[in-house]
């Protein structure tokens, strides 16, 4: 199964009440994937964790939503392996749109392609649960 494995730790993650509150944020999210489990799942962490989180399935709407809404975003979750386009290219676009947007790739993808020139952080799928919430507050947190 592609998707088995994305999120290790997902249902053993045991952290303090003050740590999962420095992770907290009410920043708006934006996470491009084509996978609806994965998608679904880092949604809902991401809620729980008082995030606004804006979905897309491919990069033509993730890249949709982010020129109606790029004010609004503070950062953006990429898978590279989509649908319809390369990740790197969506990225391209995101940067032409915002030279400053914060993009976080987020893949299982393997070799040199993954590594774009800009990018805030690089998370390998799988990925733990409190690696991808600390990733997303320091991203958040740089200014």
């Amino acid at each position: 199964m592609k998707n088995r494995g994305y999120m290790e730790g997902e249902k053993k993650l045991q952290m303090s009440e003050q740590r999962i509150e420095q992770l907290c944020g009410s920043e708006t999210i934006l996470h491009i994937e084509d996978e609806p489990t994965i998608r679904q799942t880092v949604a809902t962490i991401l809620a729980r964790m008082r995030y606004v989180v804006l979905e897309a399935e491919t990069g033509e709407a993730g890249l949709a939503i982010y020129q109606e809404r790029a004010c609004d975003i503070d950062l953006v979750l990429l898978d590279l392996g989509l649908p319809d386009q390369w990740g790197g290219e969506v990225f391209s676009q995101l940067r032409a749109i915002d030279p400053q947007v914060k993009v976080v790739v987020f893949t299982g993808i393997q070799g040199p392609e993954r590594n774009l020139e800009g990018m805030q952080a690089l998370l390998e799928k799988p990925v733990r649960l409190v690696t991808l919430l600390q990733t997303v507050r320091t991203v958040l947190d740089t200014e």
